[in-house]
């Protein structure tokens, strides 16, 4: 298991990426599909955060909030 938010090292390194969001899983699946055809707004803007030598962009966030945390029982 491996746990970062650089999805470019992820991609190189696993077979199958896991996408968590706010403490929730949000997309799972193979690596190579998950960087060419994902689907949830979050592992979109992670892909949009990687850098570029082909061209200048400002990063870009994604609408919304994460979800409220869940409180814990003292």
């Amino acid at each position: 298991m491996l746990i970062s938010h650089d999805i470019s090292q992820v991609h190189r390194l696993c077979d199958n990426i896991a996408v968590m969001y706010g403490g929730e899983l949000v997309e799972q699946g193979p690596a190579d599909n998950l960087i060419t055809q994902p689907r949830h707004p979050y592992t979109k803007a992670l892909l949009a955060c990687l850098p570029s030598i082909r061209e200048r962009r400002d990063l870009r966030g994604i609408a919304g909030a994460p979800p409220p945390r869940a409180s814990s029982a003292s």
